[in-house]
């Protein structure tokens, strides 16, 4: 069974992004229609932003505690191979 529902949906062309070209946005039901598309389109916008700078700031994360492990784990073995060693000396 088909009904017809009309959605008021936000379309973004450019992301800023490299990977997406386009997305959309679709406005809830029940929120008023009083704010205008301007409103809305600078909304997406704000959103996307932030999805992108989180994403970024992700990376960035995770690099910098795979580094700090990679340098523990040189410590260890480091200190490792000076216990051994020494107990050969």
């Amino acid at each position: 069974m088909t009904k017809g529902v009309e959605r008021k949906i936000i379309d973004v062309r450019d992301t800023g992004n490299r990977f997406f070209e386009r997305a959309l946005f679709f406005v809830r039901a029940d929120f008023p229609y009083a704010l205008s598309e301007q409103t809305l389109a600078g909304e997406a916008a704000r959103i996307i932003d932030e999805y992108c700078h989180a994403q970024r700031e992700g990376r960035g994360q995770r690099r910098k505690r795979r580094l700090i492990l990679r340098y523990a784990i040189c410590a260890v073995f480091g200190a490792l191979i000076a216990t051994l060693f020494w107990k050969i000396i």
